[in-house]
C-alpha cells in the first residue's frame, strides 16, 4: 500500500472522474440521460461514421431496457415484482446481477449487501449501474467496436486504446476548483467506479447497521475487470473506510483502488498497473 499525504497531493477528497483526450478526438460521441445521470458514450476506431452511430444507438437501447428492469421505484419493473413477492421467472440478467451481489456480500463481509432494512427489500443501486455499463460495452463489441468508452456519472468502462493509443486518460478534479485537474491516470480495458458522499451526503447506507455512512468527505475509486465489480467494491470500500477497505482490496484479484480521506491518498499496491501509469501530481 502506498500512502500519499497532504504534503504530496493536497485536497483530493472530491474525486469526480473526468474524461480527457490523450490526443485530439476523432470519434463519435453521444450523451443521454439514463439512470438519473448523464451517460457519455464515445467510439473511437476505424468504423464508418454511420456504423458508429448505429452501434451507439443499439447500446443506448439495451441500457434503457435494463434500466427499466432494475428500477427500484417502478411498480412494473422486474425488481419491484421480485420485492413484492410476486412469483416470477427471473431473467438471465437479473440472475447474473443477484449472483454477483451475493458473491460481493460474502467477499466484503457484508459491507456490500443488496438486502437491508427491516423488510430486507432488494435494492440494486450499488451494482446495477455498473452492470448496465458493461452490457452497453458488450453491445458495442458485438457491433464491431474495439475502442470505446461508456461513462455513467463516474461508473465507466474504458475499452481499447483510447483516443491516442495510450489508453483513456481519466482526470480527477480538485474539490476546491472543479476546473482544476489534480491527478491523471490511464485506463485500458477496465471498469472504473467511484463512491463517495461529497455531492450527496449520507446517501450510502451501511447494510450491517441500516444507517447512513457518516463520513465527511472521503472518495473511493476502484478499477476492476468489469464495471459491475468495480461498482460494488467501490460502495463496499466506502462503507469499510480506508484502512479496512485497503486490506480487503489487497486480497482480491484483478481489483485495485485509491482512497482519499481528509486530503490523504492511499493507493493499493497494484493500482499503477491497473491504471497503466503512476498518478501524476
Amino acid at each position: 500500500m502506498t500512502k500519499i499525504t497532504k504534503a504530496h497531493l493536497p485536497a483530493i477528497f472530491a474525486m469526480l472522474l473526468l474524461l480527457l483526450a490523450c490526443s485530439k478526438s476523432i470519434g463519435y460521441t453521444k450523451d443521454v440521460l439514463l439512470m438519473d445521470t448523464f451517460v457519455h458514450i464515445e467510439v473511437n476506431d476505424a468504423l464508418d461514421g454511420d456504423l458508429k452511430a448505429r452501434a451507439i444507438d443499439k447500446a443506448v437501447l439495451r441500457m434503457k431496457g435494463l434500466e427499466k428492469r432494475f428500477d427500484y421505484f417502478s411498480e412494473d419493473s422486474e425488481l419491484s415484482k421480485l420485492n413484492s413477492g410476486e412469483r416470477i421467472s427471473l431473467s438471465p440478467e437479473m440472475r447474473k446481477v443477484l449472483k454477483k451481489a451475493e458473491n460481493l456480500r460474502k467477499m466484503t463481509g457484508g459491507a456490500f449487501d443488496i438486502r437491508f432494512g427491516s423488510d430486507k427489500k432488494i435494492n440494486l443501486g450499488g451494482i446495477a449501474k455498473g452492470f448496465i455499463v458493461d452490457e452497453g460495452i458488450k453491445v458495442l463489441k458485438e457491433s464491431g467496436v474495439k475502442n470505446a468508452l461508456i461513462n455513467a456519472g463516474g461508473d465507466m468502462y474504458c475499452m481499447g486504446e483510447g483516443t491516442g493509443k495510450c489508453g483513456w486518460k481519466i482526470g480527477i478534479r480538485s474539490p476546491e476548483d472543479s476546473r482544476k485537474i489534480i491527478a491523471r491516470v490511464m485506463v485500458r480495458d477496465k471498469g472504473v467506479a467511484t463512491s463517495g458522499g461529497y455531492e450527496r451526503p449520507l446517501h450510502i447506507i451501511d447494510p450491517r447497521t441500516g444507517q447512513p455512512v457518516e463520513k465527511k468527505s472521503p472518495r473511493v475509486t476502484v478499477g476492476a475487470n468489469d464495471c459491475m465489480t468495480a461498482d460494488g467494491l467501490a460502495t463496499a470500500l466506502y462503507v469499510l473506510g480506508p484502512q479496512e477497505g485497503l486490506s480487503l482490496i489487497e486480497g482480491i484479484d484483478n481489483a485495485e483502488c485509491f482512497i482519499v480521506d481528509d486530503g490523504d491518498m492511499r493507493i493499493s499496491e497494484g493500482f499503477p498497473q491497473i491504471a497503466l501509469t503512476k498518478i501524476e501530481r
